[in-house]
């Protein structure tokens, strides 16, 4: 039984990654959403003064990479200070919480974990999502007729 409940928690642990997963890809898309919907018009003005769609498109890409690597380092940037504090500095049980930690077997004492594979790997599945949200403002600019988006 102790083999199922670990297997479990290893499930369970598994389903909230995704389900985070999936609240990080709605905000990135929601924002790319907004982000081509808010500037139809001056992609319209662009285009109809000769900006190709290809080259439009390829800044809407490099602009969608920029911002998603400022996202990236900026989560960086203040989840590796936490972690080393964490690491260095865990957190103790007392009392009743404690007492509870110990009946189960294990020691009063939330460890961090070091910086492994495991966190690098959390930013590129995060890179990985902006640049599958890259593709809403391609395929838009791709299907934008110039005149209706002057009149939006």
């Amino acid at each position: 039984t102790l083999v199922q409940q670990l297997d479990a928690d290893d499930k369970s642990g598994l389903i909230m990654i995704g389900i985070l997963y999936l609240v990080i890809a709605f905000g990135v898309f929601g924002t790319v959403l907004m982000m081509t919907a808010e500037r139809r018009r001056e992609f319209g003005v662009i285009v109809a003064i000769g900006m190709q769609k290809g080259k439009l498109a390829g800044v809407m890409v490099c602009e969608m990479i920029y911002l998603g690597l400022l996202g990236i380092l900026a989560g960086v940037a203040v989840a590796i200070p936490s972690i080393i504090y964490g690491y260095y500095h865990p957190i103790h049980f007392s009392s009743s919480l404690a007492k509870i930690w110990e009946e189960y077997g294990f020691e009063p004492v939330m460890k961090f974990q070091w910086i492994d594979e495991y966190f690098l790997s959390q930013s590129m599945v995060v890179a990985i999502i902006v640049l599958v949200a890259a593709i809403y403002p391609v395929v838009s600019i791709a299907r934008m007729k110039e005149v209706n988006a002057l009149k939006a």
